[in-house]
Formats: C-alpha cells, sequence, structure tokens
C-alpha cells in the first residue's frame, strides 16, 4: 500500500489541513460570538443587576427604574455593535475566500 492509497505512516499528513487553528477571523468571531453571549446574558438580567445594586446602597431607590431603563439601552447599543462586528467580519471572510476560489487550479 503507498501513500496516495492514503494508507501508511505518512497518508495523513497531506491532506489534513485545520486552517481554523490559524485563522486570526476564527478568533475574532468567537470573541465576538462570546461578548454576544454575554450581553445577552447581562441583559436579562438587568433588573437583578440593578435591584443588586439598590439592596447594596451604590443606587438610589428613587433612580431605579430610570437606572434599569439606561442599562437596557447600553446594553442594546452594544448588542448592536457586535452584531455589525460579526456580520462585518463574516462579509469580509466571504469575500476573501470567494476571490481566493476564483484563482483557478482545483
Amino acid at each position: 500500500m503507498t501513500q496516495g492509497d492514503g494508507i501508511g505512516p505518512g497518508a495523513m499528513r497531506g491532506p489534513i489541513r485545520m486552517t481554523w487553528r490559524r485563522s486570526r477571523e476564527a478568533t475574532q468571531a468567537t470573541v465576538l460570538s462570546l461578548a454576544l453571549i454575554i450581553v445577552f446574558l447581562l441583559s436579562i438580567a438587568h433588573d437583578e443587576i440593578v435591584e443588586a445594586l439598590v439592596a447594596q446602597g451604590w443606587l438610589q431607590a428613587g433612580l431605579a427604574e430610570r437606572a434599569e431603563i439606561v442599562l437596557g439601552f447600553f446594553l442594546f447599543v452594544i448588542w448592536g455593535a457586535l452584531t455589525v462586528a460579526l456580520v462585518d467580519l463574516f462579509r469580509k471572510s466571504a469575500q476573501r475566500g470567494g476571490r481566493s476560489g476564483q484563482g483557478g487550479g482545483a
């Protein structure tokens, strides 16, 4: 059996490529996705966060409702910015992949 048959000590070296390990875009997409998850979880718990701030004395009880609105808006803006960044990253990656795929060759 030869390496061309896919069997032998060196048969698996050539065809396996783990470009995702070296891809900067993959790392950026992972970080952006994790940030989106964190912002999502914070937005679910923003009522409790403000309630805890009031209970600990960091915030006056009269300002709790406004603080919830401000925190919710702030998280919404962050969510939007992260989404735009992730879509932009995917768009750039797709354009780069499309150009390299048109370069010819099999």
